[in-house]
């Protein structure tokens, strides 16, 4: 009795593994072909089996035959693009931002230790400012804080800093 619980469970357990090593196998051939883009020649080759068991006969020279490669062509055209997008684009602009990144975070960072260095640093306080378009010059951005109001102008989607007033302190007192 135990003999056949053992050789059951040693059937399940291979089987288990083989479907598992199969499930692992089809799961790293779709990521492959996706990134690659070589599902594109892949659908092309189902389609071509269909069609050819629908009876397409290729014979040289013909609208059929033309038809036919120049499909096969534009979907490995097609799959290039995509490995090269892939492989080199969007590699390269990662590069890119990492380097930007690290550089503006280095400066920022030097920037910042300096100013805690110096004698006068005061730790500012983190306010959220009232953010509003001013009426007489609707192109003007007002960022209102409590001591101070900076002007910013809009320059397509930035805003450049033109003017910092200071608010006036007004007694509320009167006599």
């Amino acid at each position: 009795m135990k003999f056949g619980f053992t050789i059951g469970g040693l059937i399940f357990y291979i089987l288990k593994k083989i479907f598992g090593f199969i499930k692992i196998a089809f799961n790293f051939l779709c990521a492959f072909l996706a990134y690659t883009g070589l599902y594109i020649p892949f659908f092309y080759l189902i389609y071509s089996i269909f069609i050819f068991l629908a009876g397409l006969k290729l014979s040289p020279f013909s609208l059929d035959t033309f038809l036919f490669y120049t499909g096969l062509i534009l979907s490995f055209i097609c799959s290039i693009i995509i490995c090269v997008k892939n492989y080199i684009l969007k590699p390269t602009a990662r590069f890119k931002e990492n380097i930007r990144r690290k550089k503006f975070e280095t400066l920022g960072e030097k920037f910042y230790r300096e100013k805690q260095k110096s004698k006068d640093y005061i730790r500012p306080e983190l306010e959220t400012p009232l953010i509003y378009r001013s009426i007489r010059r609707p192109d003007w951005i007002i960022y209102e804080y409590s001591d101070k109001f900076n002007v910013y102008v809009e320059e397509g989607r930035k805003l450049k800093l033109i003017k910092v007033v200071p608010k006036e302190k007004r007694s509320r007192l009167k006599g």
